[in-house]
């Protein structure tokens, strides 16, 4: 007859054996997934309203369409096309952009833009450039709200040089409440 000491030390010492066998090979150090780079599509709608004594009481408006990308985790860069409209006392200022911008991807973003274009006043085409900047809020979501602030600098080249003396003011400011998309 078999002892059974030696027969449970003999059954541990080959599962011993067994199990040593069966140890799946140590996991590999995780690897972090490459971030990448997806482009999105934005469309601005926003409403301007005058700041300074010639725009003052003459709503406007604009629409910007940006394309852009994220820069991982700390700013997004988009650029495209604008149109704007203010109307003046005498006039309105109608002006064809090529905006481009920068934001913080955060909650509540703060955002920063260029433009360059022209702009149709005293029916004349000037060169002109628009800065905007301002802040939005819920900005992950699908309608995000934005309140900001519109500079706007026209100059004169030598051809329309009688158009731009007492009739055309060279800088306009406008308000902006809009939301984007």
């Amino acid at each position: 007859m078999l002892n059974t000491k030696a027969a449970v030390a003999a059954i541990c010492t080959i599962s011993a054996a067994a199990a040593a066998q069966e140890d799946e090979p140590p996991p590999l150090p995780a690897t972090i997934p490459a971030q990448t780079v997806t482009p999105f599509f934005h469309v601005v709608g926003s409403g301007l309203f005058g700041l300074d004594a010639r725009t003052r009481d003459r709503p406007g408006f604009a629409f910007d369409g940006l394309v852009g990308m994220r820069i991982p985790r700390w700013i997004e860069l988009s650029a495209g096309p604008g149109f704007e409209r203010l109307p003046l006392r005498r006039d309105s200022l109608t002006a064809l952009w090529f905006d481009v911008f920068a934001q913080r991807p955060t909650q509540f973003a703060s955002f920063f833009g260029v433009g360059m274009g022209g702009v149709f006043v005293n029916r004349t085409v000037h060169p002109a450039a628009r800065m905007t900047a301002g802040i939005e809020a819920f900005h992950y979501g699908p309608l995000s709200p934005q309140l900001g602030i519109d500079v706007i600098v026209s100059w004169c080249d030598n051809a329309t040089d009688r158009d731009c003396g007492a009739t055309q003011t060279r800088t306009y400011i406008a308000g902006r409440l809009g939301v984007r998309m």
